[in-house]
This record gives C-alpha cells, structure tokens and sequence, in this order.
C-alpha cells in the first residue's frame, strides 16, 4: 500500500481566473494562512485531504513570482514547516513499505 496524492482534474479551470485568485494570497496573507495550517498537520493520515488540497494551492500560488518572491523571505519559515511535513511524510510511508 502506498500514499498517493490525486490530482483533481475533473473540470478544466480557466487559467487567467486561477492567476487572479493565486496573485490575492500574497496581498492577504493567504500565504501565511497555508503555511500554519501545513505545520499544524500531525497525522498526515487524518491530514492527507488537506494536504493535497494546500499541494494544489501551493502549485497554483508558486506559477507567480510574486508568491515566490514572498515565500522565499526569511521571516517566513517556509523550510522549516515543508522539512517538517517532509519528515512526517516519510515517518509514514516507512510504516508502509
């Protein structure tokens, strides 16, 4: 058994919608948001939902250079809460395999 992450693609978005929505998260802290809630997940098999969901908003977030502009400032940790679930992620699929 192993843990597999699904990519939602059931409905085709239109891009320029989703780079308008995904350049707002850097303007209201919607960055932040998504990264406290990453580090908040202990259980990553209670936690998988969120974390595919928070996976797809990162994908969508980081296509702006002005999210990763924001993401890669010291102050917000960003290493530390992805080492973390990084680390958890494979606690897990350890006990799998």
């Amino acid at each position: 058994m192993y843990i597999s992450v699904d990519r939602y693609s059931a409905e085709e978005e239109d891009s320029e919608t989703v780079y308008r929505m995904a350049a707002v998260m850097q303007q209201c802290a919607g960055l932040d948001v998504m990264l406290r809630r990453l580090g908040y997940i202990r259980d990553y098999q209670r936690g998988k939902r969120l974390v595919a969901v928070l996976l797809k908003l990162f994908d969508y977030c980081l296509k702006l250079p002005v999210n990763k502009a924001e993401l890669i400032k010291p102050e917000k940790d960003t290493v530390r809460y992805v080492r973390g679930q990084l680390s958890e992620s494979r606690s897990v699929v350890s006990i799998y395999c």
